[in-house]
């Protein structure tokens, strides 16, 4: 077993990025690429791209009091070309219907835990530079041609516990 299997299994709780972009990439269009790091260079090439991050909670997380993760995201949704900004918005209200889905499913991650609820923080909205992103990725431009869309949301995480939390 790796350190990485070892840890995961000692911390009970699983991090939105090991589970969601295959969530994400199984209900959105195959050109859809759907990552958790991006270089600059490679949003030239790849398009259309939702880059997913875990934001700073807002409030609800309590590891040790229950069997219930909230966890806050940010879906950066990317595209180029003559109309960049139109794919850009309609790829984040398509992963915004894609997180909504999954929830409604009560979609199991691995046996006992499963997503309870998806709400939306905010709708696609244009962001023209990373002046406000957190996470991965910051540069100061985007590559021309390339529109930037955000949405945001919260996911809810349900564990079964096994043994002493």
């Amino acid at each position: 077993m790796s350190l990485l299997d070892e840890l995961r299994e000692s911390a009970s709780f699983l991090s939105a990025l090991d589970f969601l972009p295959d969530l994400l990439r199984a209900e959105l269009h195959d050109a859809v690429d759907v990552r958790t790091r991006i270089q600059e260079e490679e949003l030239k090439d790849t398009q259309p791209t939702v880059l997913l991050v875990e934001r700073t909670p807002g409030g609800g997380w309590s590891p040790d009091g229950g069997a219930v993760d909230v966890i806050d995201l940010e879906f950066h949704c990317f595209a180029s070309g003559l109309d960049a900004s139109s794919v850009a918005f309609y790829l984040g209200m398509s992963v915004n219907r894609a997180m909504h889905r999954i929830a409604r499913r009560k979609t199991i991650i691995e046996d006992g835990i499963n997503i309870t609820g998806f709400r939306t923080w905010e709708r696609p909205r244009r962001k023209t530079d990373w002046a406000d992103a957190v996470g991965p990725v910051q540069y100061q431009d985007l590559p021309q041609g390339t529109e930037r869309f955000l949405l945001t949301g919260r996911i809810g995480v349900h564990y079964r516990v096994k043994g002493d939390f």
